[in-house]
């Protein structure tokens, strides 16, 4: 349990650092959008940051006592739930991003074509 804590961890780091790329690349009109995302993709990374240190420390409660297979059991469920989650958030953010690029791409591709 204590490794998918970690993992989450882990993977909230890598989306952290796509957020900083988003946010950097943020200096045009159709950037504003964008930084909207990010917002929204920052919110929901810090509930996702709450419920694991929420459940650390529940992890850390149930380890220090005894607990039962019922809380045990309640406790996995939502690890796994959350598991799930996360994994579904990164392959939107994936794609999102993929969208955002390839749009920026097009708007960069038609401003370098009307310069020329």
């Amino acid at each position: 349990m204590r490794e998918m804590v970690e993992d989450y961890s882990r993977q909230l780091e890598v989306r952290d650092q796509h957020i900083r790329r988003l946010e950097a690349a943020c200096d045009s009109e159709v950037a504003m959008l964008a930084q909207k995302e990010v917002e929204v993709l920052k919110q929901e990374n810090r509930m996702l940051r709450d419920k694991v240190a929420h459940m650390s420390d529940e992890i850390a409660h149930l380890g220090a006592g005894a607990a039962s297979d019922a809380n045990y059991r309640a406790l996995q469920d939502e690890v796994d739930r959350l598991s799930q989650l996360l994994m579904e958030k990164d392959r939107q953010l994936d794609r999102e991003m993929a969208d955002q690029k390839h749009e920026w791409a097009e708007i960069y591709n038609a401003q370098k074509a009307q310069n020329d």
